[in-house]
């Protein structure tokens, strides 16, 4: 007579996974990244999350996957996260071990703080599940390393909001600008866990004077900036030409772009807040 397949306790030890995913979480649904030790036997794992310990609202099936993305967690609180085994003898009668924390740091899908190239700007960030002690770090670098944009004074008034001081390069001439266009940096919470953001960075006009040397065509765009873009044009970063303040786009190569971007502003002169040709002296 064939026996009847016993049940088996399965255990496992599951544990946060600090984790940067690579899409965005909005402010309207936290996200959690749990992740436990494989059972030997386990055809598949069922997740449990709650509000409070040892009771669990809801179900996520992850089929044979030891690694789950939850979805929907409410922001800003503490959710309970256990797991349970099966296979074709029934499920587990135990959960494991329970974790728990908040969900990852997230921003929310429309706040992207805009700045410019060459300052330090105070910015606010919209989102969910910040704590005190969280961090923004933004990966661009120069060839030698050194951060382009650096995020201090990192305050958190509330969870769902967070003050930095961001310092943009290039500050002074001679240095590599922050490259334009959208860039994602990581917001990384003081128990590891990670989300994203977003900063949106435009060209600072005033680069367009590339030649500051000379007092009687300072705040001019004419010739002689023109003159100094074309012989940096074609170089790259580490390049012995290559002169980071006609790489006006901060792309680490003086190209058509660039000279694009010139030819905007030739002729013209700085108002104090753009270029306008009737700006320039007429004699």
């Amino acid at each position: 007579m064939q026996s009847k397949p016993s049940k088996t306790p399965f255990r496992a030890r599951i544990a946060l996974a600090a984790l940067l995913l690579p899409t965005l979480a909005t402010a309207s649904g936290g996200r959690m990244e749990v992740s436990w030790d494989p059972v030997p036997g386990a055809a598949g794992y069922r997740v449990y999350v709650g509000s409070q310990p040892g009771t669990y609202n809801q179900v996520y099936a992850v089929g044979p996957a030891t690694r789950a993305l939850l979805e929907d967690l409410p922001d800003c609180q503490t959710s309970y996260v256990a797991v349970k085994a099966y296979n074709t003898a029934g499920e587990s009668p135990d959960y494991s071990n329970e974790v728990s924390g908040w969900p990852q740091p997230n921003a929310a899908d429309d706040s992207v703080p805009q700045v410019v190239q060459g300052g330090q700007f105070t910015v606010d960030l919209d989102g969910g599940s910040f704590i005190p002690g969280t961090e923004l770090v933004f990966e661009a670098t120069d060839i030698d390393g050194n951060p382009l944009v650096v995020a201090e004074s990192v305050v958190v008034p509330a969870c769902d909001r967070i003050q930095a001081l961001l310092t943009v390069e290039p500050l002074v001439p001679g240095f590599r600008a922050m490259e334009v266009g959208e860039h994602e940096f990581r917001i990384i919470g003081p128990d590891g866990v990670v989300g994203s953001g977003r900063l949106q960075v435009d060209m600072r006009l005033e680069r367009l004077d590339i030649n500051r040397s000379d007092d009687s065509t300072r705040d001019r765009v004419d010739g002689k900036d023109l003159v100094w873009l074309a012989f940096a044009h074609g170089t790259g970063e580490g390049e012995e030409r290559f002169n980071p303040d006609a790489d006006l786009n901060g792309d680490g190569t003086v190209d058509g772009e660039d000279l694009a971007q010139l030819a905007a502003g030739f002729g013209a002169c700085w108002t104090g807040t753009g270029w306008d040709s009737a700006a320039c002296p007429t004699h």
